[in-house]
C-alpha cells in the first residue's frame, strides 16, 4: 500500500461505516469521499451552527486537495461501473469539484445507465450551482435522455411545477439559467410534450410566463393532441388563475379544447364550470377574419421578449391592437 493510499484510508476510517451496502462494495476511495462529504445543496435551507459550517468547509477543502494531489481517478472504470464521477458529484452535493473533474478527464456529456447526463440529474434535483458549473464546462443543454427523450429543460420544469416545487416556489432560477444558455423550448419528449405542457398541467404561473417569453408555442400539440390550454384546464385548481388562462387564450389559435378522442378537459365537466365550458365551446366555432388571423400569427412570431422589436417599425395603433387591446383574441371574448 502506498503512502498516498494509506493517507486516504486514514481519512476514511472515521467516516466510512464498517459494513458497506452491497450497492457500494465496489466503490473506490473517491466514491466514499463523495458519499460522506456534507451535502450543502440538500441542507441549503437549514440553519447550520458554527461547528457544522466549519466542518463542512474543512471537508470541502480536503476533498478538493485529495482530488488534485492524491487520487488517481480512473474515468474508464467509472463509466463501466456506471459510477460516473460528475453524476456522483451532483448527487452528493459536491458540485464545487465539477471543474476539477472535467480538467482531469471526466466527460461532461457522459450518460449514466438511466440515459441521463450530469446536467439532466442536476436539472431534475434543481441544483442551480451544479447546472451553472456544468454549462460553463461545456455541457450540451439540449441533449435528450435515451428513453423518455427529455431534455434538461423538461426535467427542470417538471420538478419546478410539481406540488413541492409550487409550494416552495423552487426551480425558477434553474429554468431561467437553462433558457439563457440556449435551451430549446420546442423540443418534445416521447409523448410529444414540450416543457410548456408540463408547466401548464401543474399551473406554475411564473414558469409558464417564463417559457412563453422565450418563445414557447401555446398551440403546440402532444401525440394525444392536447394543447397547453387543454392540460391547464385539466385541474380545477388552475381555474382560479385567471391571468394565466387569459394569456393562454390570447395566444391560442385555433382554440383546441379537446384531445384526440374528442374529450374536453376534466375541470370543465364540473357543475360550477358549465358557463365557462359553454362560452369556450361557443367561441371555438367562431370564424375569424383574415386580419385577426394575421394578428395571431404576428403574436406567434414576435411574442414574448421579441415583441418590442416591432415598436417603431409598425404603426403604434396597430402594435397596441396586437399586444395590448387584443379585441381579436379569445381572452377578450370569454369573461373569467
Amino acid at each position: 500500500m502506498t503512502n498516498d493510499t494509506a493517507t486516504l484510508q486514514d481519512l476514511l476510517h472515521s467516516t466510512c461505516p464498517p459494513v458497506i451496502s452491497k450497492k457500494k462494495r465496489n466503490y473506490t476511495v473517491f466514491h466514499h469521499l463523495l458519499y460522506h462529504h456534507p451535502n450543502r445543496h440538500r441542507t441549503a435551507g437549514c440553519c447550520l451552527n458554527v461547528h457544522q459550517r466549519t466542518k463542512g468547509g474543512h471537508a470541502k477543502k480536503r476533498l478538493r486537495t485529495e482530488l488534485k494531489e492524491n487520487l488517481n481517478v480512473n474515468f474508464y472504470e467509472f463509466r463501466c461501473r456506471d459510477h460516473h464521477p460528475l453524476h456522483l458529484a451532483v448527487q452528493t452535493g459536491c458540485h464545487h469539484i465539477i471543474p476539477d473533474l472535467v480538467k482531469r478527464g471526466a466527460k461532461v456529456n457522459d450518460r449514466a445507465k438511466t440515459g441521463q447526463t450530469a446536467l439532466h440529474l442536476a436539472s431534475e434535483i434543481l441544483n442551480q450551482q451544479a447546472i451553472k458549473l456544468l454549462l460553463q464546462c461545456g455541457a450540451n443543454v439540449n441533449l435528450a435522455t435515451a428513453g423518455a427523450k427529455e431534455t434538461a429543460l423538461h426535467l427542470a420544469v417538471w420538478s419546478s411545477s410539481c406540488k413541492a416545487g409550487i409550494i416552495l416556489a423552487a426551480g425558477g432560477k434553474c429554468v431561467e439559467l437553462l433558457l439563457l444558455n440556449g435551451a430549446n423550448v420546442h423540443m418534445k419528449n416521447w409523448e410529444g410534450q414540450e416543457a410548456i405542457h408540463s408547466a401548464c398541467r401543474n399551473g406554475r404561473e411564473d414558469i409558464i410566463n417564463l417559457l412563453l417569453n422565450y418563445g414557447a408555442d401555446a398551440n403546440s400539440l402532444t401525440q394525444q393532441e392536447e394543447s397547453p390550454l387543454f392540460l391547464f384546464l385539466q385541474k380545477s385548481i388552475n381555474l382560479r388563475k385567471a391571468e394565466v388562462m387569459k394569456k393562454l387564450l390570447s395566444l391560442s389559435y385555433p382554440l383546441k379544447l379537446t384531445d384526440y378522442k374528442g374529450h374536453l378537459p376534466e375541470a370543465l365537466y364540473l357543475p360550477h364550470c358549465k358557463r365557462l365550458k359553454d362560452k369556450l365551446i361557443q367561441v371555438s366555432f367562431e370564424v375569424l377574419s383574415l386580419q385577426d388571423i394575421c394578428k395571431f400569427n404576428i403574436r406567434k412570431i414576435y411574442g414574448g421578449n421579441t415583441k418590442c422589436r416591432l415598436k417603431g417599425i409598425i404603426p403604434t395603433r396597430l402594435w397596441n391592437s396586437i399586444y395590448i387591446h387584443q379585441e381579436f383574441s379569445y381572452a377578450a371574448k370569454v369573461s373569467l
